[in-house]
């Protein structure tokens, strides 16, 4: 039986057929802070033959719950690294518990069940799996959540939203694209194989290295918008990412 990890941590999304269809080429920031280099990225789902998996939490309204959402496209995303960084969406402070879940679909028990406490601070959220000493098999389908708990003792009332992932290594002509790559170029190369994961991770590294950056916040938006995450994806433009 697979060890169960439970830790507490510190308190602290343009439709996809439209993005296919039409798809918008958003220019990167140069690599160097003076420099004029632009790429187009736009995000390209893996040919996996699967039908949508991800579910979106309740939308904000009067009375509702806060919109709690993963960063994620509505299927399976890619991902080569044995330890992601996962990414979700707070909107507004709450006083309900969360909880983010990660599940091996081959197993029985989670392989992280991570209380994450009643998170008072809105904006994009990262959990490290690498920080968390959780590891993912290449080819197996994984499935992760993030859950508002109202009730402990009733938790078919949880609000929750999922996604999955999958673990694999790039194929050699995605591996010629990144190798000496500028940041740009990594980040078009891994949106062009589906690669939703490790493109989401580069994207956040380059603007917490520059963060007075806005096309690289911009690009951020329109990554979401173009995985159906649109009105996360104006609200969480100048969001810093919270661990």
């Amino acid at each position: 039986m697979t060890e169960r990890r439970s830790r507490r941590a510190p308190p602290g999304l343009r439709s996809l057929a439209t993005a296919l269809l039409l798809p918008a080429l958003l220019l990167v920031p140069g690599d160097q802070a003076s420099g004029q280099q632009a790429a187009s990225v736009v995000y390209v789902p893996p040919d996996l033959g699967a039908p949508p998996t991800r579910t979106l939490a309740a939308t904000r309204g009067l009375g509702g719950p806060p919109a709690v959402q993963v960063l994620a496209p509505p299927h399976t995303g890619l991902t080569q690294a044995a330890q992601p960084t996962l990414f979700w969406y707070l909107a507004e402070p709450t006083t309900a518990r969360l909880e983010l879940t990660l599940v091996d679909q081959q197993k029985l028990e989670p392989l992280l069940e991570l209380d994450l406490g009643t998170v008072r601070t809105p904006g994009i959220h990262a959990v490290s799996l690498a920080e968390q000493g959780v590891r993912l098999e290449s080819g197996r389908l994984y499935q992760w959540s993030v859950a508002q708990v109202a009730d402990p003792n009733q938790r078919w009332g949880d609000i929750v939203t999922s996604a999955t992932l999958q673990r694999r290594a790039p194929g050699a002509e995605l591996a010629q694209a990144l190798a000496g790559a500028s940041p740009s170029g990594r980040l078009a190369a891994l949106a062009r194989h589906g690669y939703w994961y490790d493109l989401q991770a580069e994207l956040e590294a380059q603007i917490r290295a520059q963060p007075d950056a806005a096309g690289w916040r911009a690009l951020r938006a329109d990554l979401l918008a173009q995985v159906g995450l649109a009105e996360i994806a104006e609200e969480a433009k100048d969001a810093r990412v919270l661990q």
